[in-house]
């Protein structure tokens, strides 16, 4: 475990967002599941997050090569060998588990990753901390139950698992259903949970000989998320099409596609770069200049100053569409000294922490109130004051990125502060480039 102090002060200078991790995520899968040679580009060199370093673990079991270089990973895609697994020695243990996929944390690798392994028809055993496997799966588990493909939850001494098993899309069913179901495979979900769902069918879909459809149930949340995978799809070769009817949208993922291999630099990632962003609006005298980001971007956590403008007049949020940017929002509320109220919260509690809880608890320590809600979040207004006790990272990268950017006004100590490393582990070293005094130190 990892202690972090930070000294007061004020930040200054130019500093680069690092790329974002959600572009990432979906551009290493698209260029895996193509023919021939992509280069992916801006991604941080050997100062890959732990999410990413998943995501590219579980390409490379999958048969993929990836070579990371300087700021950018080459990518030999499997392309029309999807689907083929060579096994180099029968005897070992995945004779009986099926490819080992080690997902670490990373809720964004397992629930992109489920749909497609399951299209290739190979036992499989995603392997992580026990922690990410209490997470929502329900979509994929109900899916694999329609359509007769194993779906099993487990444990050993040293971590969780999820052993999958079928042939989905292939008109097959798992050993024990002998009868077919040919024609698209027909999805549907909930919009108000994870859009990852969405993603991981997206990814898959186009390589079903007949294609699907996903429907969506308004409300949608985190619909700047879905529109991403579209975009990264369409620069990968995959058509999709969106239909829209009287109380529901569905997308057309036609089949038989082939991913085609291309050259992509990924931008800033702007649900990061909010917690920069957010320094200078809490500290007058501090000065940061933030290079990498796209103005043009389709990130929706670009709204943050946006956000933080609404909380000053008064103004209600909702972070349906936006909930990565709750934690530093709770924060800017505090800091701000004019509070606010925050709906849309209850997606909150299932992610890496409970970021209500954890929020409450932390800001406590500042002197500051909360009300908590089924739905929403209530800050208090009130005068942020030094906290006598270390803060806690609840094991959660933005809570301790967002108590960071508060104790740069305060002062203090944050207690499990590599919990960064998920997506940023630089993210330190940004904010002593900025002129913050940091000391780190391992707890004992």
């Amino acid at each position: 475990m990892t202690e972090i102090r930070i000294w007061p002060g004020h930040a200054r200078g130019t500093v680069a967002a690092p790329p974002s991790k959600s572009l990432l995520h979906r551009a290493l899968i698209a260029a895996a599941l193509s023919e021939g040679e992509s280069r992916i580009s801006r991604t941080d060199g050997p100062a890959l997050s732990e999410d990413i370093l998943a995501t590219i673990d579980c390409l490379k079991v999958l048969g993929c090569e990836l070579l990371p270089g300087d700021g950018a990973i080459t990518v030999r895609g499997i392309g029309k060998d999807c689907g083929v697994i060579p096994v180099e020695d029968p005897a070992d243990e995945r004779e009986q588990t099926g490819l080992i996929l080690p997902v670490r944390a990373s809720g964004s690798t397992l629930r992109f990753l489920i749909p497609l392994v399951l299209s290739l028809g190979h036992p499989a055993r995603f392997v992580g901390e026990k922690s990410l496997f209490e997470r929502p799966l329900d979509v994929y588990e109900e899916l694999c139950q329609q359509y007769g493909m194993t779906f099993r939850y487990g444990q050993t001494e040293e971590a969780s698992f999820l052993d999958i098993c079928g042939r989905a899309g292939s008109g097959q069913q798992g050993p024990e259903h002998e009868e077919s179901r040919p024609g698209p495979m027909s999805v549907t979900i909930q919009g108000h949970i994870s859009s990852q769902f969405a993603t991981g069918l997206l990814f898959a879909l186009p390589l079903f000989p007949e294609g699907g459809r996903i429907e969506l149930i308004p409300p949608i949340v985190s619909r700047p998320y879905i529109e991403m995978t579209r975009q990264i799809l369409e620069r990968f070769g995959i058509w999709t099409c969106r239909e829209t009817l009287q109380e529901r949208e569905a997308i057309l993922i036609p089949g038989g596609q082939r991913y085609t291999a291309a050259n992509i630099s990924i931008e800033g990632d702007e649900s990061q770069a909010a917690f920069l962003k957010a320094i200078p609006l809490l500290d007058s005298e501090s000065e940061i200049t933030i290079t990498g980001l796209d103005p043009m971007t389709r990130q929706g956590d670009r709204v943050f100053p946006d956000l933080v403008a609404q909380l000053k007049q008064g103004k209600m949020i909702d972070l349906s569409d936006t909930p990565d940017l709750g934690p530093i929002l709770f924060g800017a509320a505090a800091g701000l000294g004019c509070g606010g109220t925050f709906t849309g919260t209850a997606r909150l509690r299932e992610k890496e922490s409970d970021r209500v809880r954890a929020m409450a608890e932390e800001l406590g320590k500042f002197g500051i109130q909360t009300k908590t809600g089924e739905d929403s979040f209530t800050i208090l207004p009130g005068e942020l004051q030094t906290p006598e006790e270390p803060l806690q990272g609840h094991g959660d990268h933005r809570i301790v990125m967002a108590l960071a950017v508060l104790l740069i006004r305060t002062g203090g100590v944050i207690r499990g502060a590599q919990a960064v490393r998920k997506s940023d582990p630089t993210f330190f070293e940004r904010l002593q480039g900025l002129g913050i005094h940091i000391e780190e130190r391992n707890e004992l």
